[in-house]
């Protein structure tokens, strides 16, 4: 079946949804974007099999990670990130994302470089792709390691809670049908 083309817009009014989480000896926790930018805010796409997505990039602002735990464990975050030398988390596409189809479900595999904290990593990712009411939905997940980008994962209570080395990102970016 060939479907045709489809123009999707991002909302202006919406923020997409990434977020970090992982585990200490305390508790597993989660921080999450307050400010996300240089991400497409339009896209012309259908699902259907090899399709593909030439650039996809988006930026955080390490000062806008919030771990909902007040200010100073905020700056424990901000401080592993190195907010103040490398002041953004920036994923850039490097090649072509090509969608596939596994089983029941739309994948476009995306291939790019992380910079965090400094460093830069190249890393594949798996998003999953889905039409709702409307809407052209990204999202998935990447399991990384704070020492992957040299970072030394915060600690509190004099060293009495250390945070594991393990991370995940989450991502949800959201489109919808532009009006023609």
């Amino acid at each position: 079946m060939v479907y045709s083309q489809q123009n999707y817009t991002y909302p202006t009014d919406s923020l997409p949804s990434i977020s970090i989480t992982g585990t200490s000896t305390l508790h597993g926790w989660t921080v999450t974007a307050g400010e996300v930018t240089d991400f497409p805010t339009s896209l012309t796409f259908s699902l259907e099999e090899s399709q593909t997505i030439d650039s996809f990039s988006f930026a955080v602002a390490v000062m806008s990670l919030d771990g909902g735990r007040g200010a100073s464990m905020n700056g424990k975050i901000q401080g592993a990130l190195q907010a103040t030398t490398s002041p953004r988390i920036v994923y850039t596409q490097t090649q072509p994302a090509t969608l596939v189809k596994q089983e029941e479900q739309w994948i476009l595999n995306s291939t790019g470089t992380l910079a965090m904290a400094g460093k830069e990593k190249d890393i594949s990712v798996a998003v999953e792709l889905e039409e709702q009411n409307g809407s052209l939905i990204f999202k998935g997940r990447k399991d990384l390691k704070m020492s992957d980008f040299e970072m030394t994962p915060p600690s509190a209570m004099f060293g009495q809670i250390q945070t594991n080395d393990a991370i995940t990102v989450h991502f949800r970016f959201g489109y919808l049908v532009a009006n023609e």
